[in-house]
C-alpha cells in the first residue's frame, strides 16, 4: 500500500481525524527522525500509533533483489550481509525514542539496503548477525529511500532468520564475487563494489559548507590489473580513512559513482558506503597487475609494473636536462628470481634513497622501458610510483632473488652478472676518448674460471678497483654488465653498482 493508500485507510477507521491532521502527523514523524524516514515509513508508524493496522497482501512473495520495486508489501528476500551500519536513535513526537538500523545485503541479482525498525533492531542485535552471514528477511515492504534507491523495510510484522550457510551458500555469491573490475565501472552504475591496491593517499582536508557546517574530504587512488580509479572519502569516512596505507588492499562496498572533473568517473565514499583493508587476497587475483617478471621486460615496450628486490644502490648524480635545467638521477639494480635490471629514478623520485637499503622489496608502478646501446633499462619519473616494502608482500611474499656467481661460459648478452675467477694477465690501464669526446681511464682485465675466459672493463672511478692486482690473483667481481664489443666479442663492463674483491688463496 502506497502513501495515499495508507492515508485513506486511516481516514476510513479514524473519522475523528482529517486528512490534514494525518499529513501533519506524518511530517512530524519525518522531522523527528531528522530525515531518516520516508513518507511511506512515517505513515505506517502513524497508523500503528493510532491503532490502525495497515493490511498487506495475503501471500508472502520471495523475490530477487533486482525484481523489487517500491510499493511491494509482505516481501521475502534472502541475501548475504555485506555490511551492518551502527544503530541510530530518533525522537518521536510523543517524547519516546525509536531505533533504526541499516545494513546492506546482496543476492545474485543485486544489492539492497535493509532498514530495520524499533524493537526489531534489538532482535537483530541479539542474533549476533555479522557480515558474510546469509539472512532471510520476511514480511518486509519496499519503499523508495531519500536518495531515490529502493529499500527493504522490516517493521513490527517482519521476521529475521539466519540461514545455515551450507544449505544456501551456493545460491548466494560470496562478497568477493560481488566485486567489479575497475575497468567496468561507469556512470550508469550508481553504486558499485570494487577492490584494489592503494596507490596514492592525500591529506585529510577540512572545509566549511554553505550552511556553516564543517566537512572533511580525503582522496586516494586504487588499482587492479584492469585500471586505476580515484576514490573520495567524505566527512566521517575521511576520518576512518586516516589509517590507510599505500600498498594495502582495499575493499569498497556500495561506493557512489560520480563524474570526475578530469573526465571519466571516480568513486565517492559516503555514509551509505563501507570500506575495509583486506588481510587476504584469496579469490582476488584480479586485483593485481601480477607484477611482471624481469626476464620478460626485454620483450615489452611502454610502461610496466613490477615487484623486485633491491640488489645495489648507486650514487646520486647531477644531470643537465632540456633548456639547461639540472636534476638528480639515482640508479638502482633490482632483481627477482628471473633476473636483474637497472632502474633509474629521476628528479623527485631520488628522495626515496633515504628509505632504501639493499634487500628491500619495492613495488614499481608505471615505469617506462627504454633501450640504449642494446641495454634495456627502466625509468621512473613523476608519472610513476615506487613503494618500499609495500603491504602487498604480506599477501604475495617478496621476490626470491638470490645472487649467484655465473659461470663465464654461461653468460649471455644483456645481463648483470657476478663472476669469480683468476686473472690471466696483469691489468692494463689506459686513457681513451669516449663518444662524447671526454678523456677517461679504463682498466682491462682478463678473467678465467675454468669454463671460459672473458674481458672485463673497469671505467672511470672503477679503475681504482684494479689497483694492486696482478696475474694469477683470484677475484670476485659483482654486478658487471655483459655486452658485445665492436668485434662482436662478449665483454663485461663496469657500472655504478660494480664492486671487486680479491680472494686470498688458502
Amino acid at each position: 500500500m502506497d502513501l495515499e493508500g495508507i492515508i485513506k485507510h486511516i481516514l476510513c477507521l479514524r473519522d475523528d481525524l482529517t486528512r490534514e491532521d494525518i499529513i501533519e502527523m506524518i511530517r512530524e514523524k519525518i522531522d523527528d527522525s531528522h530525515g531518516l524516514l520516508t513518507y511511506e515509513a512515517a505513515a505506517r508508524l502513524v497508523a500503528s500509533e493510532l491503532g490502525v493496522t495497515v493490511p498487506s497482501s495475503k501471500s508472502t512473495r520471495k523475490m530477487t533483489i533486482k525484481s523489487l520495486v517500491s510499493g511491494l508489501n509482505d516481501v521475502t528476500v534472502t541475501g548475504r550481509i555485506l555490511h551492518v551500519f551502527p544503530t541510530q536513535s530518533f525522537n518521536r513526537s510523543d517524547g519516546t525514542t525509536g531505533l533504526i538500523k541499516r545494513l546492506l545485503i546482496a543476492d545474485r541479482s543485486g544489492i539492497i539496503k535493509v532498514i530495520i525498525w524499533n524493537h526489531k533492531v534489538r532482535e537483530f542485535e541479539s542474533r549476533d548477525i555479522e557480515p558474510n552471514m546469509i539472512v532471510r528477511f520476511s514480511h518486509g515492504y519496499i519503499r523508495e529511500g531519500l536518495h531515490g534507491d529502493i529499500e527493504l523495510n522490516i517493521g513490527e510484522n517482519g521476521e529475521i532468520d539466519v540461514l545455515e550457510r551450507r544449505e544456501v551458500d551456493h545460491e548466494i555469491p560470496s562478497i568477493d564475487n560481488l566485486l567489479e573490475r575497475i575497468e567496468s565501472v561507469e556512470r550508469r552504475k550508481r553504486r558499485v563494489n570494487v577492490a584494489g591496491l592503494i596507490e596514492e593517499l592525500s591529506q585529510r582536508f577540512s572545509f566549511k559548507r554553505n550552511d556553516g557546517s564543517e566537512g572533511a574530504v580525503k582522496r586516494t587512488s586504487i588499482r587492479d590489473y584492469t585500471g586505476r580509479i580515484n576514490v573520495v572519502f567524505w566527512d566521517n569516512k575521511a576520518d576512518e580513512a586516516e589509517g590507510l596505507e599505500r600498498g594495502g588492499c582495499l575493499r569498497i562496498i556500495n561506493a557512489k559513482v560520480k563524474d570526475s572533473i578530469s573526465g571519466g568517473v571516480e568513486l565517492h565514499i559516503d555514509n551509505e558506503s563501507h570500506f575495509e583493508v583486506i588481510d587476504s587476497l584469496s579469490g582476488l587475483d584480479f586485483l593485481l597487475a601480477l607484477p611482471m617478471r624481469i626476464r620478460y621486460v626485454k620483450d615489452r615496450s611502454g610502461t610496466i609494473s613490477l615487484l623486485a628486490r633491491v640488489i645495489a644502490i648507486g650514487t646520486p648524480r647531477e644531470f643537465k636536462g632540456r633548456k639547461g635545467k639540472t636534476g638528480t638521477l639515482l640508479s638502482l639494480l633490482i632483481g627477482d628470481e628471473s633476473g636483474s635490471i637497472k632502474l633509474n629514478l629521476w628528479g623527485d623520485r631520488v628522495a626515496i634513497k633515504d628509505k632504501l637499503k639493499i634487500g628491500d622489496v619495492i613495488l614499481v608502478r608505471d615505469a617506462t622501458i627504454s633501450r640504449r646501446h642494446k641495454e634495456t633499462t627502466l625509468n621512473l619519473n613523476s608519472r610513476g610510483s615506487i613503494d618500499v616494502n609495500p603491504a602487498l608482500i604480506r599477501y604475495l611474499g617478496g621476490p626470491s632473488y638470490i645472487e649467484r656467481t655465473e659461470r663465464i661460459s654461461a653468460i649471455k648478452e644483456g645481463e648483470y652478472v657476478s663472476i669469480q675467477g683468476r686473472l690471466t694477465s696483469n691489468p692494463i690501464i689506459k686513457e681513451v676518448t669516449s663518444r662524447s669526446g671526454e678523456k677517461v681511464k679504463v682498466a682491462i682485465l682478463e678473467v678465467s674460471d675454468g669454463t671460459g675466459k672473458v674481458k672485463v672493463e673497469l671505467w672511470r672511478e672503477k679503475v681504482n678497483l684494479a689497483e694492486g692486482l696482478s696475474v694469477n690473483d683470484s677475484i670476485r667481481i659483482r654486478n658487471v654488465y655483459a655486452k658485445l664489443d665492436s668485434q662482436n666479442q662478449l665483454v663485461l663492463v663496469s657500472n655504478t653498482f660494480t664492486s671487486l674483491k680479491k680472494h686470498m688463496d688458502r
